[in-house]
């Protein structure tokens, strides 16, 4: 799944600014574990929970350049490995149900 272009600027508490990008974000693998996921059916919810989710994104770009003296810049590319997220997701049963039918209907498509 690619990722939107991150950039802006920071200021830091020594007074010197810079500007910054990230690039190229690729997200090329997500680890669920099964054990980490927790489903419960209530009062018609269904509530989806996930923790330790691992991800990596490979070959993206980055840059930073600083706004004032003494000019510092570098940029390159990177690969990087994320890991620790949570993933917390509540939704009615029908709108849960019409999502399974719809999935059904892509596998068989």
């Amino acid at each position: 799944a690619q990722v939107p272009c991150i950039s802006g600027s920071l200021s830091t508490s020594t007074g010197g600014a810079f500007n910054y990008a990230l690039a190229n974000l690729v997200v090329s693998s997500v680890t669920v574990p099964r054990d980490k996921v927790a489903v419960v059916c209530e009062d018609g919810r269904v509530t989806i929970k996930a923790t330790d989710i691992r991800g990596k994104v490979c070959g993206f770009t980055w840059l930073y350049k600083q706004r004032g003296s003494p000019h510092l810049k570098d940029s390159g590319a990177a690969d990087a490995e994320i890991g620790g997220l949570s993933v917390w997701l509540a939704m009615s049963r029908d709108q849960f149900d019409r999502l399974v039918r719809r999935q059904r209907t892509w596998e068989f498509a």
